[in-house]
């Protein structure tokens, strides 16, 4: 029983100090790519005091790019009503007019008019195919960490200590920093 206790405490120990090996090198990561500008390291003093940690996955990467499309696709529909909605009551306005300028103008409107009821039909018929990328792929995949962390620093001519929350993206083994987030 004693020797049962003793490897579920050196194992809990080996996982603890695993877990705060993974976390320091998040920080020292996060801390270089913070204080280093232009290859030069400033003295801004980073302390960071809470990290979190999320996988992010292939379903999630699909999630975002099928909302832009989304996005994407009800403003272009959008901005060819508009448009449609602008020639028609122009044309209705020549019309009401007549003379030789409103015929000109006319001419003018009728052809615009036919090319924004085209971009109407191509983006109603507009499909997502920038997803295709991740066909073969299992959703659950990892493809990159984001790490949420809660840091403060002390610019040295400032003489203040600023804090902020910021993410911060990782690649999916978490070796490297690929970029700040917000």
């Amino acid at each position: 029983m004693r020797r049962l206790l003793s490897i579920a405490a050196l194992l809990a120990c080996l996982i603890s100090c695993y877990a705060q090996n993974g976390e320091s090198n998040y920080k020292k990561m996060i801390t270089d790519y913070v204080e280093i500008k232009n290859g030069v390291r400033t003295n801004l003093d980073v302390r960071i005091s809470e990290l979190t940690e999320k996988d992010y996955t292939v379903g999630d990467s699909i999630e975002v790019l099928n909302s832009r499309f989304a996005s994407e696709k009800t403003a272009k529909i959008e901005t060819a009503n508009n448009d449609i909605k602008h020639y028609e009551a122009q044309i209705a306005k020549q019309q009401a007019k007549g003379g030789l300028v409103a015929e000109t103008l006319l001419k003018k409107y009728k052809p615009e008019l036919e090319k924004a009821q085209n971009r109407l039909k191509e983006a109603q018929n507009w499909t997502a195919n920038y997803a295709s990328c991740y066909d073969s792929r299992n959703p659950n995949d990892v493809i990159a960490k984001i790490v949420d962390c809660k840091l403060s620093l002390m610019n040295p001519r400032l003489r203040t200590r600023q804090e902020g929350k910021a993410s911060f993206l990782f690649s999916s083994d978490g070796n490297k920093l690929l970029k700040a987030l917000k």
